[in-house]
C-alpha cells in the first residue's frame, strides 16, 4: 500500500513527470444518497486456495474485505480493510513453468476485452472491460457502452479466470 504523498515525493527520483497532464484518468461520480443505497450486500470471489469476501456497509458506502470469512485487517491502522469500489475482471489465466526452479508463472490475458462486474454504491453493474495494450488503462463499460463511473476512494480489482462463479446479493 502507498499514498499519493509518498508517490509524489518519489516521482522525481525515478524520472516521471511532476504533473498529471495527459495522464489517463477514470471517470468519477458522487456517492448515491444514503436513501438510494441498498440496506446490505455481499460479494464472494472464489480462488483455488482462498475466498475473498466483501460486505457492503451503506452508511459509509464501502465494502469491508474478508479472506476465508475472516476480517482482513490493515496492520498499519488496525482497521478492517475496505474498498469504495470492487471490480472483478474475468480474464484468461494460464501458467508457464519456469525452467530450473519449478516456479509456475501466471500468464493473465489482460489486453483485449472481456466481461467484468463493477460494484459501487452497493449495486452490481454487469460490464465489459477493454484494454488496448500493456500500458493502457483498463476501461469499464456498461451494457449501453457508456464508461462506468466509480466513487472516489479505494478501488480493489479482483482478477479471476473466465467462468469463475462470483456471487453477490443486495437487499
Amino acid at each position: 500500500f502507498t499514498t499519493m504523498a509518498i508517490l509524489l515525493k518519489r516521482i522525481s527520483d525515478v524520472g516521471y513527470p511532476s504533473t498529471f497532464d495527459n495522464v489517463p484518468m477514470r471517470p468519477f461520480a458522487p456517492d448515491l444518497p444514503l436513501a438510494q443505497r441498498p440496506a446490505s450486500g455481499s460479494i464472494t470471489v472464489p480462488y483455488r486456495n482462498q475466498t475473498i469476501g466483501y460486505k457492503y456497509i451503506p452508511s459509509t458506502d464501502s465494502y469491508l474485505r474478508s479472506v476465508d470469512a475472516k476480517a482482513q485487517v490493515d496492520f498499519a491502522n488496525g482497521q478492517q480493510v475496505m474498498a469504495r469500489n470492487v471490480i472483478v475482471l474475468f480474464q484468461s489465466i494460464a501458467t508457464d513453468m519456469q525452467k530450473g526452479d519449478n516456479y509456475r508463472e501466471p500468464i493473465v490475458g489482460s489486453v483485449g476485452k472481456g466481461n467484468a462486474l463493477v460494484f459501487r454504491d452497493g449495486q452490481a453493474i454487469k460490464a465489459t472491460w477493454k484494454k488496448a495494450n500493456d500500458t493502457a488503462l483498463t476501461r469499464l463499460y456498461d451494457a449501453a457502452g457508456h464508461e462506468i463511473t466509480l466513487v472516489r476512494g479505494e478501488t480493489f480489482i479482483q482478477v479471476v479466470a473466465i467462468g469463475t462463479k462470483v456471487t453477490y446479493k443486495s437487499s
